[in-house]
């Protein structure tokens, strides 16, 4: 994993240092100015050309808008302020274009042996633009675009990878949107952020790790396919020799269904199972189990009204029938939940629970999560359960 070790200022003379040696005089082959070579359109979204005229030369024959006193190509390559100040907006400027193309969340990413950094994505933009990045990431790291001395974005995206970007001040970053997160076929490491984020690894030896929300592991064909195992947290999915090994991700999507890997019987999703199956004598689907999950974990949704929302649903009407007295409501719970003929102490006490402080909703959680329903419904749970 790279090692933030540097500054915002480093990561400029780094990038100096690479482009021209740190010359603010030099101009190269192909007309590009200066430390860190800038072009007619780098200058224009930095704020220093306006005078583009529509060819792909870097003549700047233009106008100049006259930003730190430069109103020529001599004044620019003259002014070290200029070229330092025009620096930072442009960084800062691709990186709003890494953002507005949906990149900034593969930052941690690992696409065939290469980790990405803000640092590193912001150099290889500056070598070959957004476009060219977006290219490289797209193709999983399998496609490298070059610039014009044949330099691939690869060697900026690793050479200016340790840098912290904070020094420019402007950079933003949502980690905490929900993402799609696609791999190549190398070996890749791919992360997630706050959000309920999709990873595809699509093959190769690759890590995926899912960080907080509800996250997905997308893996092409059948379950029947892999072999899945898990150890101590840590689930191994293995084909045709490749291992994915995943990490915080609460779900497995396979093309015929998905392997749900919450085990912990207290998270929610556990909870939200259990009333599933106490509701409606089944296994929760896929699209109900997410969303309803999603609001409690929001804080949107409580147990209580989930179990309301299913009272008067119209599934919860054919399973129970309409306007089932006490008495019958509570012995099909017991057959519903508990498979079995309600005892008689406590078919008791829950009707005098009923006639008391309880609502139907309260019952329905009480066997829902009663230690009798929980052992019941441990193993499929703890085994990661098939929607």
């Amino acid at each position: 994993m790279v090692e933030i070790t540097g500054n915002t200022a480093e990561f400029f003379q780094a990038l100096g240092a690479r482009e021209s040696g740190n010359d603010y005089s030099v101009v190269n082959s192909f007309g590009y100015l200066g430390r860190f070579q800038f072009g007619e359109l780098a200058l224009i979204d930095a704020g220093y050309y306006a005078g583009r005229d529509g060819t792909s030369s870097n003549d700047f024959i233009g106008a100049w808008t006259g930003r730190y006193g430069v109103t020529s190509k001599s004044d620019f390559l003259a002014s070290e302020a200029a070229q330092n100040d025009a620096a930072e907006i442009y960084a800062a400027k691709l990186w709003s274009y890494i953002r507005a193309l949906d990149l900034e969340f593969y930052a941690g990413q690992t696409l065939n042996g290469v980790e990405l950094t803000v640092s590193g994505m912001i150099a290889g933009a500056w070598l070959v633009g957004a476009g060219g990045l977006r290219t490289f990431i797209s193709s999983g790291g399998t496609s490298a675009a070059r610039d014009g001395y044949s330099t691939s974005v690869v060697d900026y995206i690793e050479l200016l990878a340790g840098y912290d970007m904070s020094g420019l001040g402007v950079l933003v970053t949502n980690v905490d949107k929900d993402n799609e997160i696609e791999g190549g076929p190398g070996a890749d490491t791919l992360s997630g952020g706050d959000g309920n984020d999709v990873l595809i690894g699509i093959g190769g030896d690759d890590t995926l790790i899912g960080g907080e929300g509800h996250d997905q592991a997308v893996f092409h064909g059948a379950l029947s396919g892999y072999e899945v195992t898990e150890t101590a947290g840590v689930t191994t999915v293995i084909k045709n020799g490749e291992t994915a090994t995943v990490q915080s991700v609460e779900q497995l999507v396979f093309d015929d269904g998905n392997l749900n890997l919450v085990t912990n019987t207290d998270a929610p999703s556990s909870q939200v199972y259990r009333l599933y199956q106490a509701a409606f004598d089944r296994t929760p689907d896929t699209a109900g189990l997410v969303h309803n999950y999603n609001l409690m974990e929001a804080g949107g949704l409580s147990l209580t009204d989930l179990a309301s929302a299913f009272l008067v649903s119209e599934e919860f009407q054919k399973t129970y029938g309409p306007n089932v007295n006490d008495e019958t409501y509570l012995t099909l719970l017991y057959a519903n939940v508990l498979g079995r003929e309600p005892d008689v102490s406590g078919l008791n006490g829950w009707l005098e629970h009923l006639n008391g402080e309880y609502t139907r909703s309260d019952v329905l959680i009480g066997f829902s999560e009663s230690p009798e329903n929980r052992a019941l419904t441990s193993d499929a749970i703890s085994d990661g359960f098939w929607v």
